[in-house]
């Protein structure tokens, strides 16, 4: 069996204060400066000059350093087991070092999962049926594969985003929590905010334990969203919860940047690839395949 991982690794705030206790107590000097952001950055003859940024409110300090890693999150360590693939990039490398016969594991059910299924059934075909379903033709031999998932969900179908305006979820009342609780945000401030936008958009209270269910039928959960984005859910087939989440993307960053500590580690294993599954949508015609590749039984979850 082949093993890929696609899941990422990011900062994780417990996770870091962790390995900052374990250096100071080896002797490592170490300055954590939380809750800022690096906005400059010029490599200099002799040092780098940073410029950061603490809050909406402070000016930029700047500062020099001898060196600086970027860690984005994306960079992986050769894998030294021919089985294993520790990127799902470049996609050649999947195709030259998967042979067609291969039942292939793949780690996570993100949207870089989705891109590992459409590179190595890519010897395959997709063809649009009179009934309008996509089915997958498969090759002879062809590989087999598995998302292993946690929470056994995939990211959400993109709909279309319609023209209605939040009432209660919206940008300037984010910035104003913001700055009545800087760095004091709970979870519970946004969520509330959520819950009143979403009701006030269907109409009735939504069920946020059908949301989080995982019990659901895979396929026919991915059905289900693929007809809600085409058809959509609101009067002029808009999707409305993507509508009402796609108004507050420009503040989302600094809804965590503001969290307390504690609320960003519950935010991280609690929240994290739920709010990704539904922030980073797949299109339309890539859900439409891995439906294909479930019905046809080369993809499973």
């Amino acid at each position: 069996m082949q093993a890929l991982s696609t899941r990422g690794h990011g900062g994780v705030s417990y996770k870091i204060n962790g390995a900052v206790q374990a250096a100071r107590q080896l002797g490592i000097l170490i300055e954590l400066r939380a809750n800022c952001e690096v906005i400059d950055l010029f490599d200099g003859d002799t040092s780098i000059r940073l410029t950061i940024k603490e809050s909406q409110d402070t000016a930029p300090a700047t500062f020099r350093v001898d060196g600086v890693l970027l860690a984005t999150g994306h960079w992986f360590k050769p894998s030294e087991r021919k089985n294993f693939y520790s990127s799902p990039w470049p996609a050649s490398t999947l195709l030259e070092g998967i042979p067609a016969a291969e039942r292939v594991a793949v780690i996570g059910s993100s949207l870089s999962a989705i891109e590992v299924a459409l590179t190595l059934t890519a010897d395959g075909q997709f063809v649009r049926q009179r009934s309008g379903e996509l089915r997958y033709l498969p090759p002879v031999p062809s590989r087999n594969i598995t998302f292993y998932s946690r929470h056994g969900l995939l990211p959400r179908v993109r709909g279309r985003i319609g023209r209605r305006k939040n009432r209660y979820l919206t940008c300037d009342a984010i910035r104003k929590l913001i700055a009545e609780y800087p760095y004091r945000l709970t979870l519970s401030m946004v969520f509330e905010l959520l819950d009143q936008e979403l009701t006030a958009a269907y109409g009735y209270a939504f069920n946020w334990q059908q949301l989080i269910s995982s019990s659901a039928d895979p396929m026919q959960r991915l059905g289900q969203d693929i007809q809600d984005a085409q058809l959509g859910d609101g009067p002029t087939g808009q999707l409305l919860w993507q509508t009402a989440l796609t108004e507050i993307f420009p503040v989302a960053r600094d809804i965590y940047r503001h969290l307390t500590l504690a609320e960003r580690e519950r935010f991280d294993l609690h929240f994290n690839t739920l709010f990704f599954m539904h922030a980073a949508c797949q299109p339309v015609i890539n859900a439409e395949k891995m439906l294909a590749l479930m019905r046809s039984g080369f993809l499973s979850l």
